[in-house]
């Protein structure tokens, strides 16, 4: 497709994943996941599936967490993005952080 005399190609197929926040990222903030997601691997985290055994006996779904938030050991993260930006961000949390917890 042309629009205003550029050239466009159809962007990647774009689908809801739930992913393990890597060991490497417990304890630093959203906006650092934030940040190295978008910057190295085109993916968008949108929310947060959390845990809290001590404060809640059900897990519950955190969107649009504030850019303070502290991310946890038992943190699961809702990302937009195409198939092959998970198999390079899933490559790189093996190569990098170790196996999935």
């Amino acid at each position: 497709a042309e629009y205003m005399g550029r050239a466009f190609t159809r962007p990647p197929e774009t689908y809801l994943y739930l992913e393990h926040v890597p060991a490497w990222f417990f304890g630093k903030t959203f906006s650092f996941l934030l940040t190295y997601l978008v910057a190295v691997h085109s993916i968008v985290p949108i929310g947060l599936f959390r845990r809290h055994p001590d404060r809640s006996p059900l897990p519950f779904v955190f969107t649009a967490p504030t850019e303070t938030t502290i991310l946890r050991e038992l943190d699961d993260v809702y990302v937009l993005a195409s198939t092959e930006s998970i198999v390079a961000m899933r490559s790189d949390a093996a190569r990098f952080w170790g196996p999935k917890q």
